[in-house]
């Protein structure tokens, strides 16, 4: 199964992520193209419309100046019928000066009176004219009359010639053409094109898509056959080189792994031959030489073979390194001061919450694209979650020397959130922010009510994010080149925030300026009761909050039944600390006799144990009139939804997942053996 998830993700990686970013952009750039396409074809269209109108009228009022001149309306008449079959004309009408109707597609508009535009401010050519139906533009065009008189220094000359030397002609209007021209069939024809366009852009994005697959494929498949083959020579199989023949790259690349197949190979059997000849010859140390020689080639080689599997496990091992040398140290050093001890503790703590931030940050990752991210809302006191979340903080804080500060204006407020998404959303942006605040540096928080929304900033004073990094942030597997870190994660934990927030009807957005720092401003709805009016919380304690709980004196028994006996050891030692008294179970029979001869007030019990699984211990408890009423805590490495619905269902009062920080434990441990 592990083989099988390793798969999935390695093609995952190479294939599906490329495939998606192609498919958008085809995406982009076949919208891009169907707009302007659109956009620059209705233009056309409408200025074609527009022009032939325009000449439409023109001509109307060159052919018809006589006609009206003379009130030949037998004239008018054929002029108007020569344009009724046009689908582009709703209505054409003929007027006076005085815009008394002579003539109309309309014959009942005949002799009534319409309003014209004031023919000394208004320009008639090629102009639209808005009318109140959206789909009817007007084109107006002036009948003019061309006529001639005399100069006015000549009218009295008594010689026609020279009169005739000084006529002076001008025009006049003697009335106008008005057109109604529809712009329903422009839209039709627009509406056909767009949906030309966008189907024209859905085929090519699709067969793009297909081609795209069809070469990232071509792609991941050999590289695929590649992994299962370098699982093989991890194995000590020598025999089964990979089956690629190709020109490129990845031909190269199994043409190189099949050579240093041939080269272990040749070399292990070299190392049996000498091994052979060991046996059989009397000169040892003649054959021992040469077989060391041979054993380190093979060595050299299995090295290079090693280093080319251990590529893809650097991230892990880096945490799991510091661990190690950490955890070697503190043995051999047992004698240390206190306080160097502690720094070298925190460096394992650190570093172990860092490898369960990066297993969680890939698990909510693929719960939330399987869409089974699972919540349970609750009315939550904003104030308290504010608190625990800046007291987990306070050791790292105080470790850079950075001023904190906290500020709600005595604002009490109450939200319906899943408390535990909340406090890990909170977490999430508190890490970032005393991750990226230098030295001496500074954080805020601050909580302010806004109408029906209560408003969280937390605000650092870093380097900040270039505005158009900002949308970024909340992409996947996001880390900002300008920001000057090592990176200790997956690049999720920004993309989960923004997810889990949303969904619990929130928002979360960023302002930052480069070289003054970064604020995440977070929005949640306030908490209604019954009657629709907004709950305030009950008074919050303004002190720091409260730490590990510890008994308060009263003797409790608690038996821990687990298989792994360091994890058991250490869940004792810390129940003993705080005044408890503990019995330990190396499995299941084991912990079904103890049940038997003792009372206890809390059983820890481990899920998967060699005999009897922690589940059917808890069934069985839930069965019996003695032992129901025992508070019973499910501890495992399995986390998921249904699991730990299953461990619910069977009767566990808590289910925590491992790795989980011991306070977890013992607050459990408090609420369900207090008095």
């Amino acid at each position: 199964m592990r083989a099988a998830m390793k798969k999935k993700s390695y093609t995952s990686r190479l294939g599906t992520k490329p495939i998606i970013a192609s498919i958008l952009l085809l995406v982009v750039f076949g919208s891009i193209f169907s707009s302007f396409y659109i956009l620059r074809h209705r233009a056309s269209l409408l200025h074609e419309l527009r022009k032939r109108s325009c000449i439409l009228a023109d001509n109307l009022a060159y052919n018809s100046y006589i006609a009206v001149l003379s009130m030949d309306m037998t004239t008018l008449k054929t002029l108007i019928s020569g344009l009724e079959d046009d689908e582009d004309i709703a209505d054409i009408t003929a007027a006076d000066i005085d815009g008394y109707v002579i003539a109309s597609s309309d014959s009942s508009r005949l002799g009534k009176i319409i309003s014209l535009p004031d023919t000394s401010t208004f320009s008639f050519h090629d102009t639209w004219i808005s009318t109140s139906d959206p789909t009817i533009k007007r084109v107006i065009s002036p009948i003019k009359v061309e006529k001639i008189s005399l100069s006015e220094y000549e009218s009295d000359s008594l010689w026609p010639d020279d009169r005739a030397d000084n006529l002076v002609s001008y025009y006049e209007t003697i009335g106008f053409w008005i057109l109604d021209v529809s712009l329903r069939n422009l839209h039709d024809k627009i509406v056909a094109d767009t949906w030309f366009a966008i189907v024209f852009t859905v085929i090519m994005i699709a067969v793009g898509a297909l081609f795209m697959i069809s070469l990232m494929n071509s792609i991941t498949v050999p590289i695929r056959n590649l992994a299962v083959a370098m699982g093989e020579v991890g194995k000590g199989d020598f025999y089964h080189p990979l089956l690629l023949e190709r020109d490129d790259e990845i031909g190269d690349l199994a043409r190189s792994f099949n050579s240093m197949i041939v080269q272990l190979r040749q070399s292990h059997q070299e190392l049996i031959r000498w091994q052979t000849v060991l046996e059989s010859k009397i000169e040892l140390l003649k054959e021992h030489n040469k077989l060391l020689k041979a054993y380190e080639k093979l060595e050299s080689l299995d090295k290079a073979k090693d280093d080319f599997i251990s590529l893809v496990s650097h991230e892990l091992r880096t945490p799991l390194s510091t661990i190690l040398v950490s955890v070697e140290y503190l043995l051999e050093k047992r004698d240390m001061a206190e306080d160097k001890k502690k720094k070298y503790l925190v460096n394992i703590l650190n570093e172990t919450k860092r490898l369960s931030r990066l297993i969680n940050d890939v698990l909510d990752l693929s719960k939330i694209e399987a869409g089974r991210m699972p919540f349970r809302m609750e009315t939550v006191d904003l104030d308290d979650a504010l608190r625990h979340v800046i007291e987990s903080y306070k050791p790292k804080l105080e470790q850079k020397n950075i001023f904190t500060s906290y500020s709600n204006e005595n604002v009490s407020v109450s939200v319906i959130v899943d408390k535990d998404k909340l406090v890990q959303v909170l977490e999430n942006v508190m890490l970032n922010a005393v991750k990226f605040s230098p030295s001496g540096g500074s954080v805020r928080v601050s909580v302010e009510k806004k109408d029906t929304v209560v408003e969280i900033a937390i605000s650092d004073s870093g380097k900040g994010i270039k505005k158009e990094d900002i949308p970024r942030v909340f992409d996947r597997f996001c880390q900002l080149e300008n920001i000057d870190h090592h990176s200790d994660g997956t690049g999720l934990g920004m993309t989960i925030s923004k997810y889990l927030i949303e969904e619990m009807k929130g928002s979360i957005r960023i302002e930052s300026e480069v070289n003054k720092g970064t604020k995440v401003i977070i929005q949640l709805p306030l908490a209604r009761d019954n009657k629709g009016s907004i709950m305030d919380s009950d008074e919050s304690n303004l002190n720091s909050l409260e730490s590990i709980p510890v008994s308060g004196g009263n003797y409790k028994q608690i038996l821990i039944a687990d298989d792994e006996i360091s994890f058991r050891n250490i869940l004792a030692e810390s129940l003993k600390d705080i005044g408890i008294d503990t019995y330990e179970a190396g499995n299941g029979f084991e912990a079904l006799d103890m049940i038997d001869h003792y009372d206890f007030d809390l059983i820890i019990l481990d899920v998967m144990m060699p005999d009897i699984s922690g589940l059917e211990i808890c069934r069985y408890l839930r069965q019996n009139n003695r032992t129901r009423d025992i508070k019973i805590i499910i501890s495992s490495a399995k986390g998921q939804h249904e699991e730990q619905k299953e461990g619910y269902s069977a009767g566990a009062d808590v289910y925590m997942t491992k790795p989980f920080e011991i306070k977890e434990l013992l607050t459990a441990v408090e609420e369900l053996t207090g008095d």
